[in-house]
């Protein structure tokens, strides 16, 4: 199983299988500079495609075997998350909800909130309510009439992804399936109990900032701030206040959160910027809750390869497609197709877009 992770200034890829009591091995990593992309947004095809190659080709001489596919992340503000509520009737008299009845509720709110020109990435179930039950986590055999559903999607762009697509193919790799980064960063260094109390993930790459939220076991907030880069930055001052509003901007998001859905037990700070000891003092200093550096865990590889928060993204991906029981529904690439309600709603939606 390869996972690939695409960034403004590296890639980075890992080739895994699962292991003894049910761990994950790293059979080879592989960290190239790109180019080609900035902010998530491929910029030249032709460069990003070799800088895929170049990727793969370490993965290959490491592991000595042919690698034609990957799992692959998607981020920037091209990513965004937006929680859907769908409604399915179940008949006059109560009977048993079957798992058809729950895919169908949670596609009848993709297709209604979902805008004509987002893929959905993941699906994610917040909860369910059964005849107005609320705080149902498995409605599976529940007896009831009507069943509703609370789901956060997290979405791209179609242009976006299809340009992803194009790219990573041109580099000799067929997309397995794409992966919010945000999210992955958030299974690679929140515990289960953490994710239960509430944690905001904090992924600080050169270039962008990604914030996602988890409570009660599921992801409930994306959200995607662009920095200037060290590269870009006219000195070094003028870089760490760009950090230091995007903060402000967090900690603002915090307390929203916290006036609306409840308690955060703490912050998660990840990604390349977590190594910056700099940036991490002045997250601790501005941020409300406890502030931590966030490391993946649970992996047979090399202590110094777990100790590096910038592969935070490409571990979370792993332990995504690896792990059974997290919840996330990867959208296969390119998109599945619709079906006969959802093609309804779409061509709806399309003329109310188009003509109102």
């Amino acid at each position: 199983m390869t996972v690939l992770d695409a960034g403004s200034h590296k890639i980075c890829a890992l080739c895994a299988r699962k292991g003894p009591d049910r761990g994950i091995e790293i059979l080879a990593h592989s960290i190239q500079g790109s180019h080609g992309i900035d902010r998530g947004n491929i910029t030249d095809l032709k460069s990003f495609a070799e800088s895929v190659s170049e990727t793969v080709a370490v993965l290959e001489q490491k592991t000595r075997a042919e690698i034609t596919s990957a799992f692959v992340s998607v981020s920037g503000n091209q990513v965004a998350g937006c929680e859907a509520q769908g409604v399915t009737p179940l008949g006059e008299k109560p009977r048993q909800i079957t798992s058809q009845d729950i895919k169908k509720t949670i596609e009848l709110a993709s297709a209604i909130y979902i805008p004509v020109d987002r893929a959905v990435i993941h699906t994610l179930a917040i909860d369910y309510a059964v005849d107005g039950q609320s705080g149902v986590t498995n409605p599976l055999g529940l007896y009831g009439r009507r069943l509703e559903s609370r789901t956060h999607f997290i979405t791209a762009k179609k242009s976006f992804t299809y340009n992803m697509l194009n790219g990573i193919n041109a580099g000799g790799l067929e997309v397995e399936s794409f992966i919010a980064s945000a999210y992955a960063s958030g299974l690679a260094v929140l515990s289960e109990d953490d994710r239960q109390k509430g944690g905001i993930v904090i992924d600080i790459g050169d270039s962008l900032c990604e914030c996602s939220v988890f409570h009660k076991g599921a992801m409930k907030r994306l959200r995607v701030f662009e920095l200037i880069g060290r590269d870009e930055a006219p000195d070094e001052q003028a870089y760490y206040h760009g950090i230091e509003d995007v903060l402000r901007a967090i900690q603002g998001h915090i307390d929203e959160f916290i006036h609306s859905e409840g308690i955060l037990s703490q912050a998660v700070i990840t990604g390349g910027g977590a190594l910056d000891e700099r940036i991490f003092d002045a997250a601790q200093a501005m941020l409300s809750v406890p502030t931590r550096i966030g490391l993946a865990s649970g992996f047979s590889v090399d202590s110094e390869l777990l100790a590096n928060p910038s592969l935070a993204t490409a571990f979370g991906m792993l332990n995504l497609v690896l792990v059974p029981g997290l919840s996330g529904i990867l959208a296969g690439a390119p998109p599945a197709k619709e079906t006969v309600v959802q093609k309804a709603i779409t061509w709806a939606k399309t003329l109310y877009e188009e003509y109102f």
